[in-house]
């Protein structure tokens, strides 16, 4: 080894100049990240930059070979094996001196996409000053994620370029025996928080599935209801400075009922709809009740409650069955958290252009959000949160009298739960799910103008959120009662005058689709005509894509409202490889049945959307 050698400025700019182009928030981390002592530095006979890492003990351990730094890094590439190397998705943990991903680089192929997690920004801004890594850091097929927490990378390989590769296939580990003794604890966290997104992604992808045809023919089931109801938009900005209380039903919200009842008329109320039926059994009035979920066992949360004052706070998609409870007195919202938990609803609203449009509310998956967003656009201040505990205090998942406590629910025993931050310092046990919500939720919170107060005593800890016993939160700001008539006259007048330019808009709709269905189907009969094993195959399909592409060029609106009714098909297309490799007849066979089977679900969607927009035409047209 030899240490006599200095680095090179030319080459630190040339990489750094390189990150800024592609990355410029990332190479102003590593710029100001600063040279650490917790590393040495020598070269190889042969010019080669060698790291060490200093350990607790004092000594260094070298981060790659400290005779033949490449050659070892190029064999250790290779061993990886091809599937790590063509057409892969591989998580590369620590960047090290940089000879380990330089090879896994040039030696992997123009399929396979690469994610370089390193923890230690001053390690990549060392490494940058003795190679040049410009070639690296500026292909399109390599990602880095420098200094972030676990959870946020988890997030990033779900969200990021590659996502759609990782919902579909996942994605292989790649690291090196010393970069897994000196990131060991990091190791572990990343694979827990990998872990847990797998497990929030299935649950979205199972959702979405089973949801994309149910929220179809609730929306058109609802259409009646909508024209005699409201767009949520009217409330925008309508209460500034009003208090407003958002109450979920954990089981907190059990010692907070007699002091919610003290301050009725002093507080908006936006109860989501679970809380809500506890609330009603106690004699407690809401002013919104909130309800979001599609499936047909919301309506459960309804079935005792026969009159109420409350006004609804609906998204479109919900069962018809409870938006017939609230007749005229329902504000309908489009969902915009529907590109992650409920595909089926945007496009389809959006393209009813005859509403005039109903206003967003953001959620991830949790009614209480919508709850919170709502209160935040309409310029409530404070929003207090009551029963968000977002975990299990005390054993217990819901407060008494919530419907989900009648259920029997076998999942919960198997299910493996998590530790996080309680509001009284300790830690408090949660599901995956409830992870999920809690840090969406602090996302959300921490985009209100509003101050926002979370007063579960024993609840998780949500980011962006002041905790604060109720007593005090309601002493604090809770000064003088309240009129609130303005809620129902933001009611009138409804959207009656909607109903024939509606009518119109679905029967055009049904009518594309049968159009670029009939087109469509021709162009699946020239697919299933093709022999699989002609060589031809591959340029035969990617000429039958292409037209496929005018089709949908031609009627965008219509195929937009297909892609949630196949997501299966749809993630494997998106997701697949993009080149062949290896066996070239097999990898071609692939691709073409991914095709085909994207193409037959989409033709099953527009004739499905065909016949659902003529019966919705219909049926506007003979309720009035």
């Amino acid at each position: 080894m030899q240490n006599s050698r200095t680095f090179d400025p030319a080459v630190w700019r040339r990489n750094l100049q390189a990150l800024e182009r592609r990355d410029p928030s990332l190479a102003k981390r590593i710029y100001e990240a600063p040279l650490s002592d917790r590393y040495v530095t020598a070269w190889a006979a042969d010019g080669s930059l060698i790291i060490g890492k200093v350990l607790e003990n004092g000594q260094s351990i070298a981060l790659c070979h400290v005779a033949h730094p490449r050659e070892e890094a190029e064999q250790w590439a290779m061993n990886l094996g091809e599937a790590m190397r063509q057409n892969a998705h591989v998580l590369l943990l620590s960047f090290g001196a940089g000879h380990h991903p330089l090879a896994l680089f040039r030696l992997s192929d123009a399929g396979t996409f690469i994610w370089i997690v390193e923890p230690d920004p001053a390690l990549i801004k060392l490494a940058f000053h003795g190679m040049d890594f410009t070639d690296l850091i500026q292909s399109k097929r390599v990602q880095f994620a420098v200094g972030l927490p676990e959870h946020e990378v988890a997030r990033l390989l779900f969200t990021g370029p590659g996502g759609n590769r990782m919902k579909a296939s996942g994605i292989r580990l790649a690291s090196t025996g010393v970069a897994r003794q000196v990131n060991a604890g990091y190791l572990e966290g990343l694979k827990q928080a990998i872990q847990e997104a797998i497990q929030m992604e299935r649950l979205k992808f199972k959702t979405s599935e089973a949801q994309g045809v149910a929220i179809l023919q609730n929306v058109l089931a609802n259409l009646p209801a909508v024209l005699r109801g409201a767009p949520w938009k009217r409330l925008i900005g309508a209460a500034p400075g009003v208090p407003a209380v958002v109450i979920a039903p954990g089981p907190s919200l059990e010692e907070a009922i007699p002091q919610l009842a003290f301050v009725r008329r002093r507080v908006l109320f936006f109860a989501v709809d679970t809380a809500h039926r506890i609330l009603h059994q106690k004699g407690i009035k809401s002013d919104f009740v909130v309800s979001l979920d599609f499936t047909e066992l919301n309506t459960r949360h309804f079935e005792t409650i026969q009159r109420d004052e409350a006004m609804l706070l609906a998204f479109p998609g919900v069962h018809p069955a409870i938006p017939q409870k609230y007749e005229s007195r329902t504000f309908f919202f489009n969902h915009a958290g529907s590109i992650d938990m409920a595909p089926g609803a945007g496009p389809l609203l959006a393209s009813l252009h005859s509403l005039g449009g109903l206003g967003e509310l953001a959620s991830y998956g949790s009614t209480a959000h919508i709850a919170v967003h709502a209160a935040r656009m309409m310029g409530c201040s404070p929003i207090i949160l009551v029963g968000s505990d977002l975990s299990f205090p005390d054993e217990k998942w819901y407060a008494q009298g919530a419907m989900q406590n009648e259920l029997h629910q076998p999942d919960r025993e198997n299910e493996t739960l998590l530790e996080v931050e309680a509001n009284d310092g300790g830690t408090v046990r949660t599901s995956g799910l409830y992870k999920y919500y809690l840090d969406a939720f602090g996302d959300l919170i921490r985009g209100c103008a509003a101050p926002v107060v979370n007063t579960s005593p024993k609840g998780a800890r949500i980011g962006g959120a002041q905790w604060m016993p109720l007593p005090e939160a309601l002493s604090k700001f809770v000064r003088r009662s309240l009129d609130l008539s303005f809620l129902a006259k933001r009611l009138r007048p409804n959207l009656e005058e909607k109903r024939e330019s509606l009518i119109d808009e679905l029967k055009t709709l049904a009518s594309n689709c049968e159009k670029s269905a009939e087109k469509l189907q021709a162009i699946l009969d020239h697919l299933q005509s093709l022999n699989a094993s002609s060589p031809a195959l591959r340029q035969e399909v990617l000429a039958s894509m292409k037209t496929f592409s005018k089709v949908l060029n031609e009627q965008p609106v219509v195929f937009n409202l297909c892609l949630p009714l196949c997501s299966r098909s749809t993630l494997a297309f998106l997701g697949g490889s993009q080149g062949a490799s290896g066996n070239p007849t097999a990898s071609n066979q692939t691709a073409y049945d991914r095709c085909r089977d994207f193409l037959q679900d989409i033709l099953n969607a527009l004739n499905l959307n065909a016949q659902s927009m003529k019966k919705a035409a219909a049926d506007v047209s003979n309720d009035r």
